[in-house]
């Protein structure tokens, strides 16, 4: 080797010594674990930013049938459109395993927004029991590009709802220096030296080919035209859970009462196993209470009649208004669906006799319009009461006033009382109450 051979040699140890670095990489999983079903993920974590990413909860809004998740209880979805992922410092990759409708594609963008790294699904659906043949839920992709990473964007359906993203890592980048790889790279350096000074013509031309495949310049396979169409085409069927009901809708405060929910779901699409019965807390949060069914055991009534039914002991130690829905899953749907939410009122035993009393006072002021709202809504009713002399109004609100409750069944309330005829005799009046929409006690035949 000759003299300048070894000095360039000697300058390449000192300069690779006190410059070569490597991304020391610590790993972030983001389980999203903790997060009430349907909140929207912004910048609860620290060190990243997403945008059209929602939490979806098993049992709740996720159909975990199709899209179950890689860990406990929540995944990530895409709620309006492509995922995106903002990281407050470069990271070396990102990844996270991978439930979709669609195919999919992963995105990486540098420091100054160009395109650095691309991956993409290995199958157009992995959905667990519609997929396609040879896929399974939970597919791992990533990216990473030894540059930095500064922001993914994760593309299924351009509308969203298309995919479930569980345990996603990223490895942030710190620049720290790297004894073993140093002594390698200079090891290496040492010995290629004299070869590379006596092919400079060589190194030149491997210099310029290195350049034009510089990280600037990778190349990012386009998606496919079929993948495109695949996503364009991929319109979910709509799906719908029938008439849904829940009886009684009124029980006594202190008092543990079964309610029977029955939900009418004809849809061939139906994940039968799945219709579970939802209680809406007033915390934000959902719980679970069970699982409806259609086997004609445990208070459904016929086996196979799409009408699927749940029996539950609730109770409440205040008066209370409990919201209940049911949520079903459907083949090949990300999200469940969902019903108009049922309420049921805990109220005191005396309810019925509490607005029997308050309309009786109305009737007895002559406050007609107060008094109807104790009244079942009807033409008759109203044209009736409207037409009562104030002596005639009085007679009623006495004869209200001394009616005792005589029967209860589920949602009814059974009143007698006696009034006396013209004549002098005395004669029994029924009349019956059923709880409005808002759980008031309403007369709605006397």
């Amino acid at each position: 080797m000759s003299r300048f051979s070894y000095r360039l040699a000697r300058a390449g140890f000192l300069l690779l010594l006190f410059s070569t670095t490597h991304l020391a990489r610590s790993a972030v999983i983001l389980s999203f674990e903790g997060f009430p079903d349907g909140t929207i993920l912004t910048n609860q974590y620290p060190g990243v930013t997403f945008s059209n990413a929602i939490i979806l909860t098993a049992g709740i809004s996720l159909n975990e049938f199709e899209f179950p998740p890689h860990s406990g209880v929540n995944v990530a979805s895409d709620n309006g459109g492509p995922m995106a992922l903002t990281f407050a410092s470069m990271v070396a990759s990102f990844g996270g395993y991978f439930t979709y409708a669609v195919p999919l594609t992963i995105d990486a963008y540098g420091s100054t927004g160009s395109l650095v790294a691309a991956a993409a699904s290995a199958f157009s659906d992995n959905e667990a029991l519609s997929g396609e043949p040879g896929s399974s839920p939970n597919e791992f992709l990533q990216v990473s590009f030894a540059g930095g990473i500064s922001s993914v964007i994760i593309t299924g359906d351009p509308g969203g709802a298309s995919f479930a993203l569980d345990d996603a890592t990223f490895n942030s980048a710190a620049a720290v220096p790297e004894p073993s790889s140093l002594t390698l790279t200079l090891t290496a350096m040492l010995i290629l030296v004299p070869f590379l000074l006596n092919n400079v013509r060589r190194s030149k031309s491997k210099l310029k080919r290195q350049r034009a495949l510089s990280p600037a310049a990778v190349r990012v396979p386009a998606c496919s035209f079929l993948s495109l169409l695949c996503a364009a085409s991929a319109f979910p069927a709509t799906h719908s859970i029938g008439v849904v009901a829940v009886t009684p809708i009124t029980a006594v405060i202190g008092t543990s009462t079964p309610f029977t929910v029955t939900a009418s779901i004809t849809d061939p699409a139906l994940i039968s196993n799945s219709v579970n019965l939802l209680q809406l807390n007033g915390n934000g949060s959902t719980t679970v209470l069970g699982t409806l069914h259609d086997d004609g055991l445990n208070g459904d009534a016929f086996a196979g009649d799409l009408v699927f039914t749940l029996v539950v002991p609730l109770n409440a130690s205040a008066a209370s208004d409990i919201e209940l829905q049911v949520s079903a899953a459907f083949t090949g749907a990300l999200l469940r669906v969902k019903s108009p939410i049922l309420n049921i009122f805990f109220q005191p035993a005396n309810a019925p006799q509490q607005a029997i009393t308050a309309l009786a006072q109305y009737l007895a002021a002559g406050n007609t319009a107060a008094a109807l709202n104790y009244v079942v809504p009807s033409v008759n009713t109203t044209s009736a009461l409207n037409a009562l002399s104030q002596q005639g109004l009085s007679a009623l609100a006495a004869m209200l006033s001394s009616a005792q409750l005589v029967g209860s069944q589920n949602n009814l309330r059974i009143f007698q009382s006696l009034i006396a005829t013209p004549d002098g005799a005395k004669t029994t009046v029924e009349l019956t109450m059923v709880p409005g929409p808002n759980g008031q006690w309403l007369v709605n035949n006397w």
